[in-house]
């Protein structure tokens, strides 16, 4: 079950039109990090703040099949069984943004207590990266119960009426089905994170293939690497700006000269202190 043949990608232009810039809070150590290693690390969907992260749509998908069909049938209990077995052989990697600038609650969050950084980056860059690499750019949605789905909304009635019925509409297989439903979720988050308004770069690695790394910073965590040098990319083009956060005490000449040493001179003159009243 390769989702290549089938992804939705999201929608970049809208994206673009949307949020010219999207912004990535982050430590002053991690930005070192990305700039000498010319890597940005995807986190793990199962390591995230949010324990509910993709998790939560499927299991909401299974108290609307047990609201709506009360009666345990070897049919539904056919799709609980794939509905769990997904959830535990999908394994999805992910980069998050946001559409918001100097933003007071991410700083505190992301950005180890206002003392560190926000990445100003090309939406344009990232969705060009995503539509050439097969990774999912898309706004995240705050409620896993998303009725406008169109995708969602008829995928539950395949099942509904699966379980009804016997069949699926043009015998689309259980497991598709069930596949799409785990896709749409990774974009689907707890509506106690609306203020973040997180948009998503996502990388999807079937049955957990070897493709990951582990990070060994305080806990061992599993990552997905992302190197811009095997892209033709660099962040001179990627980064508009660095915003220095509001309680930090880092100069802006030693961060400029730190990053010209790393080969990067129109980057090193996009540096900014940030305009928060944080402190």
């Amino acid at each position: 079950m390769r989702p290549n043949l089938f992804m939705p990608l999201g929608d970049p232009d809208k994206i673009e039109s949307s949020y010219p810039y999207l912004y990535h809070y982050t430590s002053i150590n991690a930005l070192c990090s990305i700039l000498d290693t010319n890597q940005f690390w995807f986190g793990y969907t199962k390591n995230m703040n949010d324990s509910t992260d993709v998790v939560g749509f499927l299991h909401e998908i299974t108290y609307h099949l047990n609201r709506d069909f009360p009666i345990e049938t070897p049919r539904k209990t056919e799709i609980l069984k794939l509905l769990a077995e997904t959830e535990k052989k999908a394994h999805v990697y992910i980069m998050s943004f946001s559409g918001l600038e100097d933003d007071a609650a991410q700083w505190e969050r992301y950005a180890e207590k206002a003392t560190g950084v926000c990445l100003k980056l090309n939406t344009h860059v990232i969705a060009k990266i995503c539509e050439e690499n097969n990774y999912w750019l898309k706004k995240v949605i705050y409620s896993y119960d998303d009725t406008s789905n169109y995708d969602y909304v008829c995928n539950y009635k395949q099942l509904a009426n699966y379980i009804e019925n016997g069949f699926t509409y043009n015998n689309k297989s259980l497991s598709l089905i069930v596949f799409e439903l785990w896709l749409t979720g990774v974009y689907h988050k707890h509506p106690s994170f609306q203020s973040e308004c997180e948009i998503r770069v996502a990388k999807y690695i079937h049955n957990n293939e070897d493709e990951f790394v582990f990070s060994k910073s305080n806990t061992v965590k599993r990552m997905f690497v992302f190197d811009i040098t095997k892209h033709g990319i660099t962040f001179d083009k990627l980064i508009d700006e660095i915003i220095i956060g509001p309680r930090s005490k880092q100069a802006i000449d030693e961060l400029k000269l730190y990053i010209e040493s790393k080969g990067y001179t129109e980057l090193s003159n996009k540096i900014k202190y940030s305009n928060s009243p944080l402190r």
